[in-house]
């Protein structure tokens, strides 16, 4: 009468799972005492019915003993089969870059490692932590800012509901510019851009990097300086974590004059001053190649030194340069070499003679002997 049957559920288990342990007996009137033995903690052994914690994974076995009123001992047992729980570490924050409409595209598999320590197992991911919707695709969740959830099931049990947050960062600001430059040589058509010179007028002042690219799609980049003619590139600003969309910068190149390198050769204005007075604007349509140009003049070819017109030029050889200007750009430096020569000096002088034949009037001069005057 008092013969125990055992049973035990659920059976399979997991360890984090609580085990019911059941001692069935057809008369327990004549059961004295009974006892559980055990791995876990069992909460009450002398019941014929109780729970057991705590359980390690791997084979369990529980035996019931028990003893009737007349010392009679019976004993039976139940073999169950304890699965390891997985557990689930903490993982996160996941950041993204704003797409530009408040959202962003998030890879929650990236954390699935770190989730499961690397250990095996599967991760699942939820939009709530009911785990009533899930997130399909994973590796592809669109979303705002959020929290989601993701337990680990290692194909017998699930961990613990890990929370994840999804921080969506905003994107910097990117703002179009332009930027106008003299062409290099003139009739090139090219200039030399230092991009780094519009990095604020991009960035807004942020110092964050800008890059620039040929192409709208941003796929061809470009380093400064560029050479160019006028057209359109673009740049997007990076902050080290997300980048701008792209804006467009317009570059302008301006035709700069063009001019010829002239040579002025003359005499001094009087023998023996050592000087001429040089009205340069004499020489403006041999200088300048084109109308409606100004032309100004100086010592050095930095156009740091203007001379005045009309200009002094001593005996010798003299180097000015003019500067061919038009609305928007300036010529290279053009060469003027003066050269001054020295004016040769003479000595006024009186021939006598007798007319000849008498009566005439006439004579006949040796102008040859009036060489020895001339100094």
């Amino acid at each position: 009468q008092g013969v125990p049957m055992a049973n035990a559920n659920p059976n399979p288990i997991c360890e984090d799972e609580i085990l019911n342990l059941n001692a069935n007996v057809i008369d327990n009137g004549v059961v004295d005492n009974s006892n559980w033995t055990g791995p876990g903690t069992i909460d009450d052994p002398t019941s014929l019915n109780t729970t057991v914690t705590d359980i390690p994974p791997g084979p369990a076995n529980y035996t019931i003993t028990v003893t009737d009123i007349n010392g009679c001992m019976v004993t039976d047992n139940v073999l169950i089969t304890v699965h390891p729980t997985p557990d689930a570490f903490p993982a996160g924050p996941l950041e993204e870059c704003d797409d530009g409409t408040g959202r962003a595209t998030f890879d929650l598999t990236s954390l699935n490692p770190t989730i499961t320590g690397g250990m095996a197992g599967n991760v699942f991911w939820f939009r709530d932590a009911g785990l009533t919707s899930a997130i399909n695709p994973p590796n592809a969740f669109y979303t705002n800012s959020t929290t989601v959830y993701a337990i680990i099931d290692n194909g017998f049990c699930e961990s613990e509901v890990i929370e994840v947050e999804l921080v969506v960062l905003p994107q910097p600001n990117a703002f179009p510019t332009q930027m106008e430059l003299c062409e290099d040589v003139a009739g090139s058509g090219l200039a030399s851009f230092d991009l780094t010179q519009i990095w604020d007028d991009i960035n807004g002042g942020t110092g964050d990097m800008v890059l620039f690219f040929q192409d709208a799609g941003g796929l061809i980049p470009i380093n400064s300086p560029y050479i160019s003619g006028s057209g359109v590139i673009y740049a997007r600003v990076s902050n080290g974590v997300c980048e701008s969309e792209l804006v467009r910068i317009q570059l302008f190149v301006y035709p700069a004059p063009m001019g010829n390198d002239i040579e002025i050769r003359v005499c001094e204005d009087l023998a023996g001053v050592g000087f001429s007075e040089i009205d340069l604007t004499q020489y403006e349509d041999q200088i300048a190649m084109g109308v409606g140009l100004t032309i100004t003049y100086y010592e050095d070819n930095q156009f740091l030194n203007e001379v005045n017109n009309p200009y002094r030029a001593s005996v010798g050889t003299t180097i000015l340069y003019a500067k061919v200007s038009n609305d928007d750009c300036d010529s290279r430096p053009i060469e003027i070499r003066i050269t001054v020569l020295p004016t040769p000096g003479a000595l006024e002088a009186v021939i006598d003679v007798c007319e000849n034949p008498p009566g005439s009037g006439l004579g006949t001069f040796e102008l040859d002997s009036l060489t020895i005057f001339v100094i």
